[in-house]
């Protein structure tokens, strides 16, 4: 009869970058928010009925 030593139950583990994480974290925040759900679903129905607001470029650029 062989005898082995008891082995150790490994954990399984992920590597993430700050950035990964943050990003991560900020998804599970709204995906946890149901007023922020509520208002991505009215937006997802206005924008597929070609309806809503529409930002002009000079808006888009300044978001970054």
């Amino acid at each position: 009869m062989e005898s082995r030593p008891a082995q150790q139950e490994s954990e399984d583990k992920i590597t993430l970058n700050l950035n990964e994480w943050e990003s991560l974290q900020e998804t599970l925040y709204v995906l946890q928010n149901s007023s922020l759900m509520k208002q991505i679903a009215q937006s997802t129905k206005t924008f597929k009925q070609g309806m809503g607001y529409i930002p002009s470029l000079e808006e888009f650029d300044t978001l970054d």
